[in-house]
């Protein structure tokens, strides 16, 4: 902040006009027990002569006095809202006839319409609840679409192993449907867990039902992956197709052998060079992932090598050295020379 020296030297070099005031002199006032501020005695441009306080003339603040200030408009208007005219239109049911008023909630002014709904009701609604398209009937179509979903009839249709047989009554407003499961129990439902799926059969028979195998269970139910014929029929694999993927050619992401005809079901081919190729695991989960794991088949496996790789594998399996000429003696021999 400038002290009022600074605002005295100011004033000794510039005595005539500082932004459109005629200075004539200077004094300083206490405005309380701790400030100290510097008043200019000055003449405005309309001849009247006034105190103002030396930081409003200079920063220009104040550019004239209080009868200059009072001829100009101090406030600016506010902008009339624009008022809607919704006579004559139709909003959900609702056919908007006339304003009927204002209607104060919470010291709020609001404008509201006298409407009619298509099953002759007449409401006063506001006018944000017409626009916002929160009121849209007096309540009538709620009332048709609920008595729709209660006489719905579910006689005759089928939802998962439960047939409807009739309409058995009410709970409250809940409908109830006696239904026959595949089994031949009968039992009582509600229609909404009909239609939600929450209820598909009786409990009981699904008890008898075999539950299916996992995946991986299927998949790490193998006694024989820990023998050294499974090993060592793997290094024959992985070197017939020269340690790289059948699909891709690549050998970084890992590799697996693959059985084309599965290896729950084609027991007598499980060790048989001809039946197992080299995948590594991105093209080995890829293919699982399509066909599933279990009951797999060599024609599934050259589907999914055309679709793709665009690749034959009866070609594939015909260029690929066989390997029957080296014995298993003579790779264990190998690997263990390698250590």
């Amino acid at each position: 902040m400038h002290r009022p020296e600074e605002y005295a030297a100011e004033y000794k070099e510039n005595k005539s006009y500082i932004n459109g005031f005629e200075i004539l002199e200077q004094y300083t006032k206490n405005t309380s027990k701790t400030s100290r501020h510097l008043y200019w005695k000055c003449k405005c441009k309309c001849g009247n002569i006034c105190d103002i306080r030396a930081t409003l003339i200079r920063t220009g603040k104040q550019q004239g006095c209080q009868k200059c200030y009072s001829k100009k408009p101090t406030t600016k208007l506010k902008k009339e809202k624009q008022i809607i005219d919704l006579t004559k239109t139709k909003i959900g049911r609702w056919l908007i006839i006339k304003f009927s008023g204002y209607k104060y909630y919470n010291k709020r002014k609001v404008r509201q319409w006298l409407c009619r709904c298509e099953c002759g009701v007449e409401r006063n609604i506001n006018q944000q609840t017409l626009l916002n398209g929160n009121s849209k009937s007096c309540g009538c179509y709620k009332k048709e679409r609920t008595s729709k979903v209660k006489l719905e009839n579910l006689s005759t249709k089928k939802f998962g192993s439960y047939t409807v047989l009739e309409r058995y009554g009410k709970s409250g407003s809940r409908t109830k449907w006696k239904c026959r499961c595949s089994c031949g129990n009968i039992n009582i439902v509600f229609a909404e867990n009909l239609k939600s799926g929450n209820s598909t059969s009786c409990g009981n028979c699904s008890k008898n039902v075999k539950k299916k195998i996992s995946n991986k269970t299927l998949y790490l139910n193998r006694p024989e992956m820990g023998t050294q014929k499974y090993k060592d029929c793997r290094r024959k694999v992985y070197k017939r197709d020269n340690w790289k993927c059948v699909c891709c050619g690549f050998s970084k992401n890992g590799l697996n052998m693959h059985h084309l005809d599965g290896w729950n079901w084609a027991i007598n081919k499980r060790f048989t060079l001809t039946n197992l190729v080299t995948l590594c695991y991105l093209c080995h989960n890829k293919f699982h992932k399509i066909y599933g794991r279990g009951d797999n088949n060599k024609e599934q496996f050259a589907k999914f090598l055309y679709e793709f790789y665009n690749k034959d594998l009866d070609t594939i399996l015909k260029t690929k050295l066989s390997i029957d000429k080296y014995d298993i003696e003579v790779i264990i021999n190998r690997r263990l020379n390698d250590l």
